[in-house]
């Protein structure tokens, strides 16, 4: 699991979202277990993450505790991991 670099982003979402991700701390990333799909949200020190599809409209969610990882429903964030989701949320309009 690794966070993409800035110019990756911009090239990727461009510049208004980009500079909304770098003012709100987040990062875009990705999971081996879904290569395909691109995730906003943190990466925390501890090895847990959370981000929301940055690809899906439908605001599904990854969350990584530990070994585990798991895609939820859009309404299924542990309470760890609400503030990101919300704030990803909000950036992606979803």
């Amino acid at each position: 699991m690794h966070a993409l670099p800035d110019d990756v982003i911009h090239h990727i979402l461009g510049e208004p979202l980009a500079e909304a991700i770098r003012e709100a701390g987040l990062c875009l990333w990705r999971h081996p277990a879904h290569p395909r799909a691109l995730w906003l949200g943190a990466i925390l020190p501890d090895g847990r993450a959370a981000g929301v599809d940055a690809q899906d409209y439908w605001g599904r969610l990854l969350i990584v505790d530990g070994e585990t990882s798991a895609v939820r429903a859009k309404n299924d964030a542990p309470a760890w991991a609400a503030e990101t989701v919300s704030a990803a949320r909000r950036i992606l309009g979803v």
